[in-house]
């Protein structure tokens, strides 16, 4: 029987994050993540993380928003460049759309969620809130957003199959 892939979650709430207001007034918000966290530190040195679940709520009185994404500024995706390495507009975890004035909480809908490739086990990760693809327009986003809750699933491979299919790729340069 096969162990691989295994999976640890983290569920994020905005009153846990640990940075600066002025952070989070720009949709920032980074979480520390205690040591002892992981189910095993025995696990393999590479995952991916993806958004299982996801909910937020924008306060009422705030004009409506057509979509809402959540990037993941660190840990640093492997498998995820922006165009001109954009920092302002991190790969996007998931979007929530229409939210505001008529529909308060929204919950994420989406097909097929993204996965980006990560070190394992990070001890903080931080995630931002952008109101569209370039993500200006920032300074009133912790205003809108009044709360939110993510749910991240890592997962983690064999690192015995993943050397061997990293060698089958490899390519000597002369």
């Amino acid at each position: 029987m096969e162990a691989y892939p295994l999976y640890d979650y983290i569920q994020l709430h905005k009153l846990s994050a640990t940075n600066t207001q002025t952070e989070r007034g720009k949709g920032i918000y980074q979480f520390q993540i205690p040591q002892g966290f992981y189910y095993s530190n025995q696990r393999s040195s590479v995952a991916t993380i993806e958004v299982v679940s996801a909910s937020c709520s924008c306060l009422t009185n705030v004009v409506a928003l057509e979509t809402l994404n959540l990037g993941l500024v660190q840990p640093t995706p492997a498998n995820a460049n922006t165009i001109g390495n954009d920092t302002d507009a991190p790969p996007i975890l998931c979007s929530f759309n229409n939210i505001g004035k008529t529909t308060g909480r929204q919950a994420v809908y989406q097909q097929e969620n993204s996965k980006f490739q990560i070190s394992a086990r990070p001890s903080q990760i931080t995630i931002k809130f952008f109101k569209d693809s370039l993500a200006q327009n920032q300074d009133d986003i912790d205003n809108v957003l009044n709360d939110f809750i993510i749910l991240l699933k890592m997962t983690y491979y064999d690192p015995i199959k993943n050397i061997a299919m990293l060698n089958n790729q490899f390519t000597p340069t002369l």
